[in-house]
């Protein structure tokens, strides 16, 4: 009975254990809070501010993997990418500004 309860358990816990936090740089402030905008918003460039904010981007010809390594270089500086659940999914966190600017050089990039 006792395993078949930590199996459950296990099962119910395994999504919360997948998740991957936002990589975080030492120098952060700690009471640093990004709200979530949708990137569409972004792109039309409806947040100028260097307001923290996260959003999440559909990829529609790159992975999120690929497109993570090729932004890397090209990204302005405070803004940290993440892979999403899905495997065409990119989280971009950072000064408003500088995401609406690397969301812009993700679309440039994400062609075929």
């Amino acid at each position: 009975m006792c395993k078949r309860l930590l199996d459950v358990w296990l099962v119910l816990l395994a999504p919360t254990a997948a998740c991957r936090q936002m990589p975080s740089k030492p120098d952060d402030a700690a009471g640093s809070v990004a709200r979530y905008v949708d990137s569409a918003a972004l792109a039309r460039g409806g947040r100028t501010s260097n307001e923290q904010v996260l959003t999440s981007v559909a990829l529609q010809h790159l992975s999120a993997a690929d497109a993570e390594a090729r932004l890397q270089a090209k990204l302005p500086e405070g803004v940290r990418t993440s892979r999403g659940a899905d495997a065409k999914q990119l989280l971009i966190q950072g000064p408003g500004q500088a995401v609406s600017e690397s969301i812009k050089e993700l679309a440039r990039i994400d062609v075929r």
